[in-house]
């Protein structure tokens, strides 16, 4: 019996060790975090990579936790493209408090608007608003950009105002 329990202990704390917190579960915030914040970053992930002198691509994934009426604005995805980018994809994921998926926005479902005219051709914004039934609501981006020429490069902004953050890089 007690080899048998020892046995448990022994490879049962391992992969109690190793386990991740869920952040798409909004009980799972620091305190620290939600203090004084509409929202809270809970992980970004941003690469931008240069090809060449012409070529670029940028890849982004944001998972950000809205915990009130507030912070409304990060439940808004919106990208304009025009000669020297093109959003290639883009998907977004809503999650309940409890963590668990609601719904599946792909590129093709969001709005489209054709943008520009004289000097600023083939502009096109696209843009989603996502509706909050409660609140905290957590809602995940992808999407991916594709450059042609590396004269401007994006911006990174670590926090917006009243936004916590848990995890942001930008490689």
């Amino acid at each position: 019996m007690r080899k048998s329990l020892f046995a448990l202990l022994v490879f049962s704390v391992p992969a109690l060790l190793s386990a991740q917190v869920n952040i798409y579960d909004a009980a799972t915030l620091p305190a620290t975090l939600v203090k004084n914040a509409n929202s809270v970053k809970r992980d970004e992930k941003i690469e931008f990579d240069i090809k060449d002198f012409q070529n670029a691509r940028l890849k982004v994934h944001q998972v950000i936790t809205v915990l009130n009426a507030g912070g409304e604005d990060e439940l808004e995805f919106n990208y304009y493209s025009d000669e020297f980018t093109r959003l290639e994809g883009a998907e977004i994921k809503v999650y309940n408090a409890n963590g668990k998926l609601l719904n599946t926005y792909k590129k093709r479902e969001m709005n489209s608007l054709a943008v520009g005219d004289g000097l600023v051709r083939d502009g096109q914004m696209v843009y989603f608003r996502v509706a909050a039934a409660a609140y905290p609501i957590t809602v995940q981006y992808d999407f991916d950009v594709q450059y042609k020429g590396t004269l401007n490069y994006p911006d990174y902004a670590v926090a917006a105002s009243y936004q916590g953050v848990e995890n942001s890089t930008y490689t």
